[in-house]
């Protein structure tokens, strides 16, 4: 009653008071009250956090929740500990941390064996640890706990808890390389939205949670067909350059990139651009910036550099207002920029800046430094330091493969320029033989996951066919020109 008494605008000069605020005033006047008791206590600290959680802050909703933790502490092992525990672990999947994580399942382990857990809660549980297992790179772990966590939903009936299990065990299916297994359960989790009564719209998001997981783990031509249905469907529900439907926008436009169609992105951009107001992004000039840069990725891979110059050079002035994760990305697509247009340079030069030399950020995700090595790699091999590329590309493959999956065609593609290397630097024609068909298995297989006439595979055979002849192998080690042309990325 006196938080909602000091919401009157009377006492704050005629100032509104907002949420956040009141949340902040509830958690200080909680923590000097002694006048609660504890269950009364933990259930308001976990009212403050699951409204901190929706407004987005998850760093306050793990603040808050360890207070409520604390004031449990004096009351030993109890379901409510066990509910708290919980909560804070869905916090720390929300906040990507994994050490938190496992703090906290480890917590839960201990009290099992104390509290008994409903079917629900060892349904979590068992969810919880494969989410864990599957950022550690623990997949056939993180397959069988998901495994396990859809066999209790099933017996509770809990949809719900199904889908996000099947979501989980197709992650981590195709991370370990397991192609056929994870769509199967894309399959499972379509099939079992069908049965869900859902609005229209929820469906529509629920679908693009599931397809967003093809894309994530490189699967673009078995996907493509459905993110173009997603994307006509959302459409007829939300009309044209709906603001709400921006992740599909993003998704569709990179997956449309991916499958050789960027003259259609920007078609759409040109279109969007035309009837959508760009003052609504004036607030969130991340977002702006992602259209811009889905547009500068589109223009390059239709190969007009002429274009590509000034919308890059344009961004690029802009870095300093976006997040670090946005400067790394405008930077790749830099540095693609400037491969393309055989600026080898200005692309030793942007390699050097300080977004790569110093890797801002706590906790970059392996991908990202997957990147660096990749694009060391590419350096090197350019410059005829073939074996120090190699030792980049291995190290880069082995980043893409811990966050994107064996299968990526990210991974693929720094296997095929490891191989490459191999191939140049090797001299027992048996050797190379071998190497010769391993490197005809990775364009094979990529070319399972991008269409036969993207510009990845039709250069990645060119390559194939180049090397094949011992003579250009030796040419390969001395010629500048070649070289430039011959690495893939």
């Amino acid at each position: 009653i006196g938080l909602f008494e000091n919401a009157n605008p009377e006492l704050h000069g005629g100032r509104d008071v907002s949420a956040k605020n009141i949340l902040d005033s509830a958690e200080l006047k909680l923590q000097d009250s002694s006048g609660f008791d504890v269950e009364i206590k933990t259930e308001l600290y976990a009212t403050i956090a699951s409204l901190w959680a929706f407004l987005g802050d998850f760093d306050r909703a793990r603040r808050v929740t360890q207070k409520r933790l604390e004031s449990l502490a004096a009351i030993g092992p109890t379901s409510l500990k066990v509910s708290a525990l919980f909560d804070l672990a869905e916090i720390a999947v929300q906040r990507e941390s994994a050490t938190d994580l496992a703090s906290v399942l480890n917590e839960l382990s201990n009290l099992k064996n104390k509290v008994p857990f409903s079917l629900a809660q060892s349904a979590d549980h068992l969810w919880y640890g494969g989410w864990h297992d599957l950022n550690s790179g623990d997949f056939d772990s993180a397959v069988e706990k998901f495994s396990s966590a859809t066999r209790l939903a099933r017996e509770l009936d809990d949809k719900d808890r199904i889908l996000r299990s099947i979501y989980g065990k197709l992650m981590a299916s195709m991370s370990r390389g397991n192609r056929g297994e994870a769509i199967d359960s894309y399959q499972e989790g379509k099939s079992l939205l069908a049965l869900l009564k859902l609005t229209r719209e929820d469906r529509l998001r629920r679908e693009l949670e599931m397809v967003s997981a093809l894309y994530h783990l490189g699967e673009y031509t078995y996907g493509w067909p459905i993110i173009s249905a997603l994307f006509v469907e959302s459409k007829e529900i939300h009309g044209n350059f709906n603001p709400s439907q921006q992740s599909l926008y993003f998704l569709w436009g990179l997956w449309a990139v991916r499958m050789g169609r960027a003259e259609e992105v920007l078609d759409w951009l040109a279109a969007r651009s035309r009837q959508v107001n760009s003052s609504i992004y004036e607030t969130d000039f991340d977002a702006k910036m992602r259209y811009g840069l889905l547009e500068v990725e589109a223009l390059i891979e239709t190969g007009d550099s002429a274009a590509v110059r000034p919308r890059l050079s344009e961004w690029l002035a802009a870095k300093d207002r976006v997040s670090n994760k946005t400067q790394l990305l405008l930077s790749v697509l830099s540095l693609e920029a400037r491969l393309a247009a055989e600026e080898i340079e200005d692309f030793e030069k942007e390699l050097a800046g300080p977004v790569w030399s110093e890797m801002k950020g706590v906790g970059l995700r392996s991908d990202w430094v997957g990147y660096k090595n990749w694009y060391e790699g590419v350096r090197l091999f350019i410059n005829g330091e073939i074996s120090e590329s190699i030792e980049q590309f291995r190290s880069a493959r082995v980043g893409f493969s811990k966050e994107l999956g064996s299968s990526h065609p990210r991974t693929l593609m720094a296997s095929f320029n490891e191989a490459l290397g191999e191939i140049i630097e090797e001299t027992s024609s048996e050797q190379t033989q071998k190497k010769l068909d391993a490197l005809k298995s990775i364009v094979d297989e990529l070319a399972v996951r991008l269409p036969p006439e993207s510009r990845v595979i039709s250069k990645a055979r060119s390559i194939l066919d180049f090397v094949v002849d011992e003579r250009n192998r030796l040419v390969l080690k001395g010629e500048f020109y070649r070289r430039k042309k011959m690495v893939l990325h």
